[in-house]
């Protein structure tokens, strides 16, 4: 194990330390903070390797063992002046170690363990490595080195010289425009190809798999079992226990899951995602039906229409697939492809049938010298007929699902009804089944032509429902690190995450959900501590490994490609960030579509890094989505209403700006309160905007064309204003305010009202019992008052105590400026809630209250002098 007692600053404090090389002469280190050191030993040539200095040294032997030269050992270690290094040490605590030091590569006898590690690895090795290869094999590729323009990688590998050149090489480069399909009010989905980026050393027509494993609980129900008689009341004890679980879940579970569906950040985007997301809450996939009725019934059904579609859409999946499995079990493999394409066309055609897809086949069968189709017209898979597929998926659903609400005629329905796209029910077809299908595009509006024909189906492969094996000990130390994060201890969660992450690698290689979860966690704790080169390089692992145990196009790896985003922009690579987020919003507009709540996330990353017009236009859509799915007095809308706001006021619009502060202050005045620090804030904001607009008013009407005055500096964000607020937007920061929170503030001053209240008639008491002329009343009187005062004391206690009792239960849903200054004491910092999920970290809270301005912008007047500052203005400006 590592030695923790090290303070994290310390070994800041050292790697920044490392930039002088062996020889004496001073060596720069990048600017993703890495630095070279020489390789040498077991039998190759010296090579020079980029390293961090707070990898781990089985980090940099993972590295060393991704290079073709010493692709043939697996069995090797590290060695620094005849000493082999501890693989658990980081490289910044090596003494001695610094940039240009030469590391021996020592080669080590083989265990049976590590023999059968070599051999898996050398299989592996034998098995072409591009994405197109991965696809014919059924697994997911990883495109990001392809999105990067970086050499393929092994997922645990850290950024290499290589990927170091072309990084900064996309530096240089200008930033690319957004491609025309992501554009906001583009109803068309990207086109297909756009899925899966080429290069010039890979065939554009290769197939794409839409494919991964998928685990699914299920209950079931045994019809017809008789029991004995004697366990009679056993049986019907469990009747009763199934039916109040049952009632438990609709009444409860539900309800439940549709608050956290409008208020959690962490939405479903696909059928998965809707699984796992009941699944954590206890509710079965049977439940469907009454999810759809409940959203039916709730007055935020408009709110909650994503769900609604996501759920429509598995029902029809989950039933087409029962049948789908009968249906192929009688067909020749000869006409397999055709089955699957005519089975395809029945789903997502309206009433389609066997006539015309029987002459194309003729017509191919011709085409390829094998004669009339006779046999494959009277096969029985060429007999079913779009409106009699429909049917069967609508009497299923309604039997096993007990869906209220029809299904429609066909699948046009869903389309108009709900939204739904014909492509994402492909899609979730595709992944259910194990079908493979050609990379083009498929046109399903066209009533004469199959949309899908037997070519384009290239595969179907086994689909195996299996539980992800869990590793205890990475488990463990992960679930550690997230209850550190709970108490605001960072340093000792970034320790256990970095402890986390290594057991994963050990066991696993990292090709792990979990692994994938706890990297992430990991980059955001060294962003938050203000190390994003750091973050940057464990989120480049982060999305590999998402996309090949997850899938390439897995709302996780959507969510992994926004964080990295974040990352690279807050390193200067504002390019490759951007293409990050066109690929992040390709990939939901496929999933899904853009009727989605984390569009606006998407759009709002896009509007901070973008400029000019298309920054505004992104914003705006954001604000929409904003407002559709969280409503207009959301926090969240207020702050997409203040980027709007800092954004109009950068092109000169300061009356547009005026007005989407005046609606962002409105929220934060009646969400916080007017004495909150947000609200402050705003109020300031709001009454520069105004003032300046006055001014530019004014020199408009005398005959200028701007205004002579500068502008205030606090209207224009800074850069690191823009990276707090990108931080804000993707969760990586939050501020919340707390109902819950503000009720005990409530009560406890109420509380502490009613005990002055006591105080001063036990004084008043004290005092007439004093006023006797009595020596021993006296000494009486000056015990009783060194009592009260004990008794006061105490009292101040345990309020406080209490008061730290509700802090620490407050689920995570701590206001983000309810504490003052940085936490020093660890048992201060036990009292504050970590903002990496929960609300901002102590070490942030010196900061400005919602990244509205930075710290130098903030005024100190009151609230309510500055609104009545910016009333004011509004009145001249009008006046004038």
């Amino acid at each position: 194990m590592r030695d923790t007692a090290k303070k994290n600053g310390d070994r800041r404090n050292n790697n920044a330390d490392v930039s002088c090389s062996a020889n004496g002469r001073g060596i720069k280190k990048d600017d993703d903070g890495s630095f070279p050191v020489k390789i040498q030993g077991a039998g190759v040539e010296p090579f020079e390797l980029q390293v961090h200095g707070f990898w781990l040294v089985q980090d940099a032997i993972m590295s060393v063992l991704g290079r073709e030269e010493v692709t043939p050992r697996s069995s090797v270690a590290l060695a620094l002046s005849g000493v082999t290094l501890d693989p658990m040490m980081e490289l910044q605590d090596i003494k001695g170690f610094k940039a240009g030091v030469t590391l021996r590569l020592v080669e080590e006898p083989y265990s049976p363990r590590s023999a059968q590690a070599h051999l898996a690895r050398v299989q592996e090795m034998l098995k072409a490595a591009g994405p197109q290869d991965a696809l014919l094999e059924g697994r997911s590729p990883a495109v990001l080195n392809t999105l990067t323009q970086t050499s393929e990688a092994p997922p645990t590998l850290h950024s290499s010289k290589n990927r170091r050149t072309n990084s900064k090489t996309e530096q240089s480069t200008e930033a690319p425009p957004p491609p025309a399909y992501i554009l906001p009010g583009v109803s068309e989905v990207p086109p297909l190809t756009t899925l899966l980026p080429t290069n010039t050393h890979t065939e554009v027509s290769f197939s794409v798999t839409i494919y991964y494993c998928f685990l699914s609980l299920f209950i079931t129900c045994l019809v017809g079992v008789q029991f004995p008689s004697s366990e009679s009341d056993s049986v019907e004890l469990q009747k009763r226990l199934l039916k109040e679980a049952a009632s438990f879940i609709i009444h409860n579970q539900i309800p439940a899951f549709m608050n956290d569906c409008i208020e959690s950040s962490d939405v479903p985007m696909d059928g998965a995602s809707l699984r796992q997301a009941l699944h954590q809450k206890g509710i079965n996939l049977r439940y469907l039906g009454h999810l759809i009725s409940s959203i039916s019934q709730s007055d935020l059904k408009h709110q909650l229409r994503h769900i609604k579609r996501l759920a429509f859409a598995e029902i029809v999946v989950r039933c087409a697939q029962r049948f789908f499995s009968g249906y192929i079990q009688g067909v020749e493999t000869s006409n397999l492809s055709a089955a699957v394409s005519h089975f395809l066309c029945c789903l997502l055609v309206p009433h389609f049938s066997s006539a015309s897809n029987g002459e194309e086949s003729k017509k191919r069968s011709r085409r390829r010298g094998r004669g009339g189709g006779g046999a494959t017209d009277s096969a029985a898979w060429n007999a079913l007929s779009g409106n009699e597929l429909w049917s069967l998926i609508c009497q299923d659903a309604q039997e096993t699902y007990r869906l209220k609400e029809g299904l429609g005629s066909n699948v046009d329905h869903l389309v108009e009804q709900y939204g739904l796209q014909k492509m994402s029910l492909l899609r979730e077809m595709c992944l259910k089944t194990g079908i493979q299908l050609r990379l083009k595009e498929y046109a399903f509006d066209s009533r004469n032509k199959a949309p899908i024909s037997p070519d384009d189906v290239l595969n179907v492969l086994p689909v195996v429902k299996h539980i992800m094996m869990t590793t205890s000990d990475a488990t463990r130390m992960f679930m550690a690190a997230q209850n550190s994060l709970q108490k605001g201890l960072l340093e000792k969660a970034y320790e256990q995450l970095k402890e986390a992450s290594y057991l994963f690698s050990r066991v696993c290689d990292d090709l792990h959900p979990e692994a994938c979860h706890c990297l992430s966690l990991l980059a955001k704790v060294a962003y938050v501590q203000g190390h994003p080169a750091e973050a940057r390089s464990v989120q480049l692992r982060v999305v590999v490994i998402s996309e090949r145990v997850l899938g390439f196009d897995h709302p996780n790896t959507i969510q992994q490609y926004v964080l990295l985003a974040v990352y690279l922009y807050a390193g200067g690579e504002a390019a490759l960030a951007q293409r990050c987020l066109y690929r992040a919003k390709v990939l939901l507009l496929t999933v899904h579509g853009g009727d989605h709540p984390y569009t606006a996330v998407i759009d709002a990353s896009l509007g901070l890094i973008l400029q000019g017009e298309q920054s505004l236009q992104f914003l705006q859509n954001a604000l929409k989505i904003s407002q559709s799915f969280r409503g207009d007095a959301d926090l969240t809308t207020a702050l997409i209403h203040h980027l709007l706001a800092q954004r109009l006021c950068v092109s000169g619009d300061y009356r547009g700006g005026m007005n989407h502060e005046k609606e962002a202050h409105s929220i934060f005045q009646n969400k916080c309160g007017e004495d909150h620090p947000q609200t402050k804030c705003s109020s300031d904001y709001l009454r520069n905007i105004t003032q300046q607009a006055v001014r530019v008013e004014r020199s408009i009407r005398q005959g200028g064309a701007e205004a002579s005055e500068t502008p205030p500096e606090g209207l224009f964000p800074s850069q690191d204003t823009t990276l707090e607020q990108l931080a804000l937007v993707n969760g990586i920061l939050k501020t919340s305010y707390s109902t819950r929170m503000m009720e005990f503030k409530e009560k406890l001053k109420e509380r502490k009202a009613a005990e002055e209240a006591g105080k001063t008639k036990q004084e008043s008491t004290n005092e007439n019992q004093a006023s006797e002329p009595s020596a021993n009343n006296g000494e009486a009187t000056d015990e009783g008052e060194q009592a009260n005062g004990n008794a006061e004391r105490q009292t101040t206690g345990s309020d406080k105590a209490s008061e730290k009792t509700d802090h620490t239960h407050m689920n995570g849903q701590m206001e983000s400026h309810m504490h003052n200054g940085v936490s020093k004491s660890e048992n201060e910092e036990e009292k504050c809630q970590s903002d990496i999920i929960n609300g901002i970290p102590p070490e942030s809270q010196s900061k400005s209250s919602i990244v509205m301005m930075s710290p130098s912008e903030a005024q100190t007047e009151s609230a309510v002098g500055n609104v009545k500052a910016c009333v004011v203005n509004e009145e001249k400006l009008d006046e004038e």
